[in-house]
């Protein structure tokens, strides 16, 4: 943070002194009345208190005895809840107190807005101040308005880890240029617009800390659900991209074009993983997932600079990495990737844990009525119910029923046997799964392999809500939220360009 180009790279996340005064006026603090030296005083303005109780109400909201979201005791958030619709096809409006929830920066500038009563631009601003000055080490209110940012709790499903700086208002400037969201004066920003400015955040920082490995979910990032990448399936409609709705077949956000900038990404030397809940040792499940990518490795023929290609199954639990020579992914031996931790499983607990999980599962869809429309799968490292039933608006609750059901029968087990097993829980959809491990620890273990800090990681994935494993990834490294593979492709244009921008200011 101290080179001058990267902090021209954060587009001024540096405040100066006008800034920071620009920032206290905004918070409506009265500088005049501010004593010689009264550092204090003024930090005890910063924040309207009715916020800091708000801020409290909420944290002991998310904070349950029952709701250990830690590396042992984990459950995300399901793909039922996707996006900006929720589940069962919550309109936004409807969506948006709950989405609010599940991350606590996004929380923080709605509650700024609301609870100041000022735009979005300026929320923006104050938070990344804030942000900013917290990672350097200054006291600020932000312990006080946004805990679960400064001390990450593992009982908080709403946890954002910080590993950098955010560059909101830069973020803020780029998208409101292209969407015009400020000029609205009745309709107040909607949580995709606030997400996708956060997320563009996240991706300018990681271009600037100089971005080593990136990280994918599977379905619902780079493809849709249960289908696999490839550009030379019949083009789908287009999706809406970072820049509002765009048009039907747009050729920015195709299959097509998300290969593009993942070929860019490995050409500019950093490695790219799939980071899926498919559990199978063997290699051909994910050569199928990502055939559009891998057919374009091989046109570029003989002599072609290697590239950093990896897959990672079972969120952690088996690994390959594409030989350039032979056109495939190998699977990679245990001793070179398998961190400590995980070398102390115990067999008899892993069978433990997913016998408790199935009777859990088992038990609740009976409940629910659902025995007649699942199908229960055993792996050696899962256990889940493939739901084979008709989907309704609702079913997606009764997924995420199932998926909590099962995590509080687990967690039971482990507090009864004082057992140290990390595993997650998931809605995916259309199956529920518990798998041993978390994509913490995946992409723990590829950066790793490629000696990338957290900063230097980024994780693109659409499942962080309560019931979905995208959720641990969280504090592995900095994270985007997408809602679907043309999102995906619209936040890797923004982080190529931004890239190319820090290699043109620093060469």
């Amino acid at each position: 943070m101290e080179r001058p180009e990267q902090l021209r790279l954060l587009g001024g996340i540096a405040l100066g002194v006008g800034a920071t005064l620009a920032v206290l006026q905004l918070l409506g603090v009265n500088l005049s009345a501010a004593p010689a030296g009264g550092k204090q005083h003024l930090e005890g303005q910063l924040v309207n208190r009715s916020l800091l109780q708000k801020r409290h109400a909420f944290h002991a909201d998310v904070v349950d005895d029952d709701d250990d979201l830690s590396s042992e005791d984990e459950s995300g958030g399901g793909r039922g809840k996707k996006g900006d619709k929720g589940a069962g096809g919550k309109g936004e409006g409807e969506a948006a107190s709950w989405q609010e929830k599940e991350d606590s920066l996004i929380r923080l500038l709605f509650d700024l807005m609301r609870d100041r009563n000022i735009p979005l631009k300026d929320a923006c601003e104050i938070s990344e101040h804030l942000i900013y000055e917290h990672l350097a080490g200054v006291s600020t209110d932000l312990a006080a308005v946004a805990p679960e940012l400064v001390q990450p709790s593992a009982r908080a499903s709403a946890t954002r880890h910080l590993h950098s700086a955010l560059p909101l208002s830069e973020a803020f400037r780029k998208y409101d240029s292209q969407t015009h969201v400020s000029s609205r004066k009745k309709v107040p920003p909607q949580f995709r617009e606030v997400r996708n400015i956060v997320n563009l955040a996240q991706v300018l920082a990681s271009a600037t800390a100089g971005l080593k490995l990136i990280t994918f979910d599977g379905d619902g990032t780079l493809y849709p659900d249960r289908t696999v990448l490839d550009d030379e399936l019949e083009e789908r409609p287009g999706t809406p991209g970072l820049i509002g709705e765009e048009p039907p077949r747009n050729p920015d956000t195709t299959p097509g074009a998300l290969i593009t900038r993942l070929m860019g990404l490995l050409e500019a030397g950093v490695t790219v993983a799939l980071v899926t809940a498919v559990g199978d040792p063997r290699p051909e499940p994910f050569e199928k997932r990502m055939i559009g990518l891998i057919r374009r490795i091989q046109r570029r023929g003989p002599g072609a600079k290697p590239v950093s290609l990896y897959a990672v199954g079972g969120q952690c639990n088996y690994v390959f990495r594409y030989d350039c020579n032979k056109h495939k992914f190998v699977p990679l031996a245990r001793e070179k990737w398998e961190p400590e931790s995980m070398r102390h499983w115990n067999t008899h607990n892993i069978n433990a844990m997913l016998d408790a999980a199935e009777a859990a599962l088992v038990v609740t869809a009976n409940q629910l009525g659902m025995a007649s429309c699942v199908k229960l799968v055993r792996k050696e490292r899962a256990v889940g119910l493939l739901y084979t039933g008709t989907y309704h608006r609702t079913t997606a609750y009764f997924l995420d029923e199932l998926a909590l059901k099962a995590r509080d029968a687990v967690k039971r087990l482990l507090r009864q046997g004082h057992l140290h097993l990390p595993f997650c829980t998931f809605n995916g959809g259309r199956d529920v799964f518990v798998d041993v491990g978390s994509k913490e620890l995946g992409i723990d273990m590829l950066r790793g392999l490629v000696g990338a800090e957290r900063a230097e990681t980024l994780h693109m994935g659409d499942q962080f809500t309560r019931t979905g494993n995208d959720l641990l990834a969280r504090r592995a490294c900095g994270t985007v939220w997408v809602d679907d593979p043309g999102e995906t492709a619209a936040m890797l244009r923004e982080l190529l360009s931004a890239m190319d921008e820090r290699k043109r200011l620093l060469y």
